[in-house]
């Protein structure tokens, strides 16, 4: 038997970005979520950790989290070859 597994839809992925950032007591802007949720395609492991990376990020920089905030990342580490926020 073969089965065809597809990604998620993004409702789907907004749902687990919104109880991944619960369990870890986060408070995210749905732009935020809705963002990464329509960047990353391709599984949810990239997802989560998408998330982890830029939550780490503003945490670790003390900075507030925006969309802005999450853009930059994702355009920094493009542009050196390999991004944490891709859409593979």
């Amino acid at each position: 038997m073969v089965t065809d597994l597809q990604p998620p839809e993004v409702e789907v992925r907004l749902a687990i970005l919104r109880q991944k950032a619960k369990l870890v007591e986060m408070e995210l802007p749905e732009e935020i979520m809705s963002f990464l949720a329509n960047r990353i395609r391709s599984n949810i492991r990239r997802l989560e950790g998408a998330l982890t990376r830029v939550t780490s990020y503003a945490a670790l920089t003390s900075t507030k989290l925006s969309l802005g905030l999450v853009g930059e990342f994702a355009a920094r580490y493009s542009a050196g070859g390999r991004s944490p926020l891709d859409q593979h």
